[in-house]
């Protein structure tokens, strides 16, 4: 796979996938800058090159439509904030006559932030007719949004295809993931610790599988632990179980065996009501790992060589189910280890305890992270490098 290094950039016109899917409020203000300032690196090689930068990026679930507080007009003002020294500007339109003539006059040096990718169909659709469209505004394609590489979209898949092997690219953020990822899905120094939290253990099946042949131990946390303490014939209360993953859950512990730890206490709730406690019954429900639990994983953290960290301990929208994931957070910026953290309300957890400088990596994926982590590649990495 071509890295941005490999491409020739004179005199050219660059199509970039970029990841501007960030939260806002309701008046379209950019709460978190930190998917932008992750593609700075790649823009500012370009920039530096003069070549002329033509943008893409999705943001939110419009479904196939535009939505208008679901612009990326705000996201070029932000992006104005942090290339101060570049003109950019924002088009309307996805495709179509006022995009064709916005990338006409772009000079070198400057940056076009088209429209939300998913204000048309043939975004999610894998439409080719809308690929070829997006492919008409570059001389060259880097893909440079890891958190959309593990999707079969036009814009990091179709339209890579419209461009010859030489003339597409993965950019400094994608490199920088895969170089990471790599450091623990191939040969990582042992031992080897993974922590999977999260609500659905459906959406974890194929990568604590991937791990149970790599990692010294696997701890578990969040919800989805209560369908496999379910499976494992442990009370769960009322707590949420995937009735319907029962059996796969039983097929993980029995493949795992005692690699696989499972919260022995717990942060359970009635209503208003707390406590924390060994045994769920009756209608409590588990809420978070208890402290027993957190020190025992964080002792396991804190003596492997290796750690890969994705999901939140406990419901961490409320601060009272916030202490197992942060336990378990310090424990990884305590780590003299490797230390790999990914997704969304993880990431979230890690800024919000302020310790992603002291990790080795903090990944912008959430479900392409997964998906890397259990199969070593991604859909839209592999067409990158095919003839």
């Amino acid at each position: 796979m071509k890295t941005l290094s490999d491409l020739n950039l004179t005199n050219s016109r660059a199509l970039v996938r970029v990841d501007f899917n960030v939260p806002r409020d309701d008046e379209g203000t950019v709460l978190d800058d930190s998917r932008i300032r992750a593609a700075l690196p790649t823009l500012h090689h370009l920039l530096e090159k003069n070549v002329a930068c033509v943008l893409m990026s999705h943001l939110g679930r419009p479904g196939g439509k535009p939505v208008a507080h679901l612009s990326l007009a705000p996201i070029a003002e932000k992006l104005s904030e942090l290339l101060p020294d570049n003109r950019i500007r924002h088009c309307e339109e996805v495709v179509g006559a006022q995009a064709e003539e916005m990338v006409r006059s772009l000079a070198g040096g400057e940056i076009l932030l088209l429209e939300n990718l998913r204000f048309h169909p043939g975004e999610k659709d894998n439409d080719d007719h809308f690929a070829r469209a997006l492919a008409e505004f570059g001389d060259i394609y880097i893909n440079d949004a890891f958190a959309a590489c593990h999707r079969k979209h036009a814009s990091v898949y179709g339209v890579a295809t419209h461009f010859p092997v030489d003339k597409r690219a993965a950019g400094r953020l994608v490199g920088r993931e895969i170089e990471a990822l790599d450091k623990v899905v191939n040969n990582p120094k042992p031992p080897l610790v993974a922590v999977f939290g999260g609500a659905k253990v459906a959406d974890k099946l194929d990568v604590i599988s991937a791990f149970i042949d790599r990692a010294e131990q696997i701890l578990i946390g969040g919800a989805m632990a209560y369908t496999l303490l379910r499976a494992r014939g442990v009370s769960t209360g009322s707590s949420k179980v995937e009735e319907d993953r029962l059996d796969n859950a039983r097929e993980i512990l029995d493949k795992a065996g005692d690699k696989l730890l499972l919260p022995t206490d717990h942060v359970m709730a009635i209503e208003e009501e707390t406590r924390t406690g060994r045994e769920i019954t009756g209608d409590w429900m588990g809420m978070d790992i208890g402290p027993h639990t957190a020190s025992r994983y964080a002792k396991a953290i804190g003596n492997a060589a290796t750690v890969v960290w994705n999901g939140p301990m406990g419901k961490i929208e409320e601060d009272r189910y916030f202490s197992g994931t942060r336990r378990i957070a310090e424990a990884m910026a305590a780590s003299r280890g490797v230390t790999v953290v990914g997704g969304g309300e993880t990431g979230q957890a890690v800024h919000r305890i302020g310790i992603e400088n002291q990790l080795t990596h903090l990944s912008t994926g959430g479900g392409a992270f997964l998906d890397y982590l259990a199969h070593g590649s991604l859909p839209a990495l592999n067409v990158l490098k095919e003839d």
